[in-house]
This record gives C-alpha cells, structure tokens and sequence, in this order.
C-alpha cells in the first residue's frame, strides 16, 4: 500500500536485552524491484539503501520489561526508517484497516 507501518517491538527488547544499539535501515524503490503485480522481479531495477545513526537505548536500560518503554523505542526507530525511505509512517499495524483521513499511498 506504500506506507510504513507501526513496528513491533522486538528490535527494541533485543536492543535493551543485550545492550546493542538499533541501526535503522531504509529501502527506497523496492516497488521498482517488485511491483505488486508482477510475480517475477525486474532483475535490472536498483534501490536505494540507506542507513541511519545507531539509536542507543541504553538509557531504558533500568525499564527492560515496560511496555510504554518499548513502544517508545520501537516508534522512534519507525520514525527514523521513516526518514530514510521517504515513506508516510502511519500508526497502523500492516494488515489492519488504514484509517480514513489518510492520503493515497504511493503504491
């Protein structure tokens, strides 16, 4: 549908688990790679990788097991990927019914 959508929060319980930090990644033209209604990719298409500062969470540490903690993590990393790819972030897992003020996706 073209945007990116809410996180879950592994990443960040990891991250506080092992004290790593998260490095966010954005992908830009995957719809060029794979558009979605092609099954075969168009293997000569390129896409953009790019990768953001390592977001260090350690300052949670003391809150490994609060949820408002990794929902804090995870929606910071979201907003971060967001930044890199270009794409609207909406505050909607995939697969749930987008809500309806919002523009038209891209995709």
């Amino acid at each position: 549908d073209g945007y990116l959508h809410k996180g879950r929060t592994g990443a960040a319980r990891l991250a506080l688990r092992t004290g790593s930090p998260i490095i966010p990644v954005g992908i830009r033209g995957t719809d060029e790679i794979q558009p979605p209604d092609r099954t075969i990719p168009k293997l000569r298409a390129k896409c953009e990788i790019r990768i953001g500062e390592p977001i260090d969470v350690s300052r949670y540490r003391s809150r490994i097991d609060d949820r408002i903690v990794l929902r804090q993590i995870t929606d910071e990393v979201m907003f971060e990927i967001a930044e890199l790819c270009g794409q609207t972030y909406v505050d909607v897992y995939s697969g749930d019914p987008l809500p309806d003020h919002l523009p038209a996706g891209p995709g």
